[in-house]
């Protein structure tokens, strides 16, 4: 039945391996670099950040705007029913006046306590600040998806590791049943031995599995859809150590802080603060606009005369010495509405002026608005002081990470070599018969842990030695060799 299993297998292997091979051209090959790229490029919190961005872009172009004059245009046209007093005439109309206004004005600040100016560049570093937040949250998905990476190259190696491990037991199972059929090994040696066999199967199958999640959970966070046409680039990592750990943790943090977008994010927002303070202070300043318009308009009511006509002699008066009668000719008028271009050139009128406005009591809004910006101010310069006191300590526990990272992966390559080499002597020996199963099965299980645990430290020190990378400015990458 054994060799049944074993057939088996080994035709799914080969089938699978097959439909590998057919289907080889249509699996992606990813590099760290290319992981990073496409979720910098397709991440919906960097697009969100990026909106972000534009919402301050256009919040300092409006500031800018506010350099400069307004201008609105006015039009109207109506119509007046009963008694009232026409604008352009004057006079009073009874009946129905159609009538019809235009104006343009325009206002302008010449002085406002350079509330302008400071309201403009307080948007700018705002402006400036979101652009460092647009970089800090690329950072962390640039150094999230690393991580991601790095954990599917240790999952994989362990996965490789489990199979030389099996195929190693494979080939001493097949040589203990020849030694076991030809009466050189007892009968209980070959179960034990199909016991390690079957037990290195389910350790494989874990691998396996720990690699799928390795890979579900960087595919996740690309935002991809599939899993089986997603694979990764393994470069052959050397590890030399890190010409970083040499220098202290402070000499690394004097490096960091200039490049780390949050400080830089940090120091506009102070800045942004201190201007936000001048703004709330310019309103105990006056305030002087000057302000314009033209403008005319057309009404019905107003009337000019089109022709007239001779319809006799008026008495007119009386002359007081021989009180003989005054007369003077008198006409009939025919009126007319007055044209509309003419109304509109003849109602031309211009105006100018400035206006000075002097704040005295405004129910301390002002006074409030002046606290509360120091209070911001205050808050910003905390908020700095948090931010470098946290790189500083990150960078601190990224270094001694890193040291003892390096350390225990040449501890763990020590032992890794100590126990391979004791396992191959006890094969050896079991080989001839003169060890027995459990010494053969302890080295095996020594050598296995000592395999794994070197490729954990190895990818532990990769891992942390990318952090120191990381806050030295460098770019998350993994070099092929």
């Amino acid at each position: 039945m054994n060799w049944i299993k074993k057939t088996l297998i080994t035709a799914v292997l080969l089938f699978i391996s097959l439909l590998m091979s057919l289907f080889a051209q249509e699996v992606r090959q990813w590099s760290l670099e290319d992981c990073i790229d496409y979720a910098l490029q397709n991440n919906i919190q960097i697009k969100q950040q990026l909106l972000n961005e534009e919402l301050s872009r256009q919040d300092a172009l409006l500031s800018k705007g506010a350099f400069l004059p307004n201008l609105n245009g006015f039009a109207s046209h109506s119509y007046n029913y009963g008694r009232t007093v026409d604008r352009f005439t004057n006079q009073f109309a009874e009946s129905q006046v159609q009538s019809n206004n235009f104006y343009v004005s325009s206002q302008a600040t010449l002085f406002s306590g350079f509330r302008i100016y400071n309201s403009f560049r307080q948007t700018q570093l705002n402006l400036q600040a979101s652009g460092y937040e647009t970089e800090r949250y690329k950072n962390d998905i640039a150094l999230g998806v690393a991580t991601a990476y790095l954990n599917v190259l240790f999952a994989k190696s362990l996965f490789d590791n489990a199979k030389l491990q099996i195929d190693a037991t494979e080939i001493q199972l097949n040589r203990t049943r020849k030694l076991t059929e030809a009466g050189v090994l007892s009968e209980i040696n070959a179960l034990n031995m199909e016991a390690q066999f079957a037990a290195e199967e389910l350790t494989l199958i874990n691998a396996e599995n720990q690699l799928s999640m390795a890979y579900l959970s960087l595919v996740q966070m690309l935002d991809l859809k599939e899993v089986g046409s997603f694979s990764v680039i393994e470069p052959n990592i050397q590890i030399d150590g890190i010409q970083e750990l040499l220098l202290t943790p402070f000499q690394i943090y004097e490096i960091s802080i200039k490049k780390m977008p949050e400080i830089q994010a940090g120091i506009y927002r102070l800045k942004a603060a201190q201007k936000g303070l001048l703004v709330a202070r310019s309103a105990y300043s006056p305030q002087l606009t000057i302000q314009g318009s033209i403008g005319t308009g057309f009404s019905g009511a107003s009337k000019e005369i089109k022709s007239f006509a001779l319809r006799g002699l008026d008495t007119i008066g009386f002359v007081p010495a021989t009180n003989d009668v005054v007369v003077a000719p008198g006409f009939s008028y025919n009126y007319a509405t007055k044209s509309f271009e003419d109304q509109i050139n003849d109602n031309l009128n211009q105006t100018i002026g400035f206006n000075l406005s002097i704040p005295l009591f405004n129910g301390f809004q002002v006074r409030s608005s002046v606290n509360r910006a120091k209070i911001g101010l205050k808050m910003a310069e905390y908020n700095n002081q948090l931010i470098e006191n946290q790189l500083f300590k990150s960078i601190q526990q990224a270094h001694a990470d890193a040291l003892a990272a390096l350390k225990r992966y040449h501890s763990a390559n020590k032992a890794m070599r100590a126990y391979k080499l004791a396992y191959e002597q006890i094969e050896v020996r079991y080989n001839i018969g003169s060890s027995s199963f459990f010494e053969f099965s302890d080295a095996k299980a020594k050598y296995n842990k000592a395999s794994n645990d070197l490729i954990q430290a190895k990818y532990d020190y990769i891992f942390k030695s990318k952090i120191i990378d990381f806050y030295m400015g460098k770019p998350l990458q993994i070099e092929r060799q």
